[in-house]
């Protein structure tokens, strides 16, 4: 489902409006809270994405070829909708396939890899070209002291999820995003602070750090994520930090001793991919099953409730019945809270793409889908854990929300606060509960 602007500052009839749609994982919803602040700063108004508006702003996301399909989807649905607007098309369709967004959308803007940080200037530029009135410095100038004090967002949460680190070098077989993000490179650890203080100062009780390969962090520089990971906890004070994916094979278990604060979110995505060590090879991941279980095992022995969910690719290819089986073996042995299952599409451009030995469609949707089971009873069976417990919720709306170790609980609170909840039983999608006072 696309992110539709929502939370929106007051509009003014001298500013330009726009609105943006975010597709695709949660770097994209961090660059288009981004891109939401600049276009604020730049004295642009922003409006939710069924109103009209002179910029239709789409970040799109190109993991597969479907991926690409529903990005022009939504880009064409928009341009009927909005047929006089302003076009601008960026995030990671943009950056590995610019003529093909043109061409098959009519964008006017195609901000890829080497535009995306000018896309509020290039905007602003076809607008004058349109005849657009663009507010001048001097009206922005006015603006920028509130601007700066003020937080804006492309949609409105209980989290806010910061960017720490783009790119990525490793090249698995499957992936398309280092030909879309480029290079690994890191986000200075005074910039990501800065951004967490100011989500603090907003009222945000939790901070999810993300990026694409975030292990990677500071290899440039000479620090590491564990670095910055303790550096935020010493110069913030925001009450949950949490992380989202994370590459296990650059996981360093001395990073453990962080979880010692408990504003640390006992919950860690480490995709898998696949149990068999065969698989993996011609996945070009970088460990084995063997090397993965051991993590896991250093992880829960440190920290006995941390959740830990993982991504699993269902009928790689060359991926033999007696492989997947080998791979579902491991997976139960891992006792995942949660499995993000990923039926295997080809995507133009990655090697996996022209690999033969490719599983029927049959097959990987039965694959995908005893996978999905298996991922339920996860879910189920660590929330059962929490029963007869009281465990610390943020709520997200009047009647739920997450614990740290990012069970979803059913409990009647107030939104964006956190409380205590006396956990008595198991939900459909995760546990209930009463709201306690402390």
């Amino acid at each position: 489902m696309p992110v539709l602007v929502s939370e929106l500052p007051m509009e003014s009839a001298e500013r330009p409006s726009v609105s943006i749609v975010t597709l695709g994982c949660k770097v994209n919803q961090s660059e288009s809270d981004a891109y939401a602040q600049r276009f604020n700063d730049a004295g642009f108004a922003l409006v939710p994405a069924e109103e009209p508006a002179d910029v239709c702003v789409i970040n799109t996301c190109t993991v597969t070829n479907v991926g690409d399909q529903k990005s022009r989807q939504v880009i064409q649905r928009l341009h009927r909708a909005n047929p006089d607007a302003l076009l601008a098309v960026t995030g990671c369709y943009a950056a590995v396939a610019p003529q093909q967004v043109e061409s098959l959308t009519g964008a006017d803007v195609v901000a890829g890899l080497a535009q995306k940080d000018e896309l509020v200037a290039l905007v602003s530029q076809r607008l004058a070209e349109r005849g657009v009135r663009v507010p001048p410095r001097r009206w922005q100038s006015e603006q920028r002291d509130q601007s700066d004090s003020s937080l804006i967002r492309a949609v409105p949460r209980t989290r806010l999820n910061v960017k720490v680190q783009d790119g990525c070098n490793d090249f698995c077989t499957y992936c398309i995003v280092p030909f879309a993000r480029g290079r690994a490179r890191s986000v200075p650890a005074e910039d990501v602070i800065r951004q967490i203080r100011r989500a603090e100062e907003e009222g945000y009780q939790e901070v999810v750090l993300t990026g694409v390969n975030m292990t990677t962090y500071g290899a440039e520089s000479g620090t590491s994520f564990g670095a910055l990971l303790e550096g935020i906890l010493n110069a913030t004070s925001v009450k949950r930090l949490r992380l989202s994916s994370i590459e296990p094979f650059k996981f360093d278990p001395a990073w453990l001793d962080l979880w010692s604060s408990e504003r640390l979110c006992r919950h860690l995505h480490l995709p898998l991919q696949s149990g068999c060590d065969a698989t993996l090879l011609r996945m070009r991941r970088r460990y084995d099953s063997c090397a993965y279980g051991e993590l896991i095992a250093k992880i829960r022995s440190r920290i006995p409730d941390m959740a830990v969910w993982t991504d699993v690719i269902a009928g790689f290819p060359g991926e033999t019945e007696q492989e997947f089986e080998r791979s579902l073996t491991f997976i139960e042995a891992m006792r995942f809270a949660g499995i993000h299952v990923f039926r295997f599409s080809p995507r133009s451009g990655t090697r996996a793409a022209n690999m033969p030995g490719r599983v029927p469609e049959r097959i990987r949707k039965e694959r995908s889908e005893r996978l999905l089971s298996l991922s339920q009873q996860g879910k189920r069976a660590f929330a059962a854990r929490l029963v007869g417990t009281t465990a610390s919720v943020l709520w997200e709306d009047t009647q739920g929300g997450l614990t740290d170790n990012y069970v979803r609980v059913r409990a009647n609170g107030i939104p964006n606060t956190l409380g205590s909840v006396l956990i008595t039983g198991l939900a459909e999608d995760g546990a209930e509960g009463v709201a306690t006072h402390d």
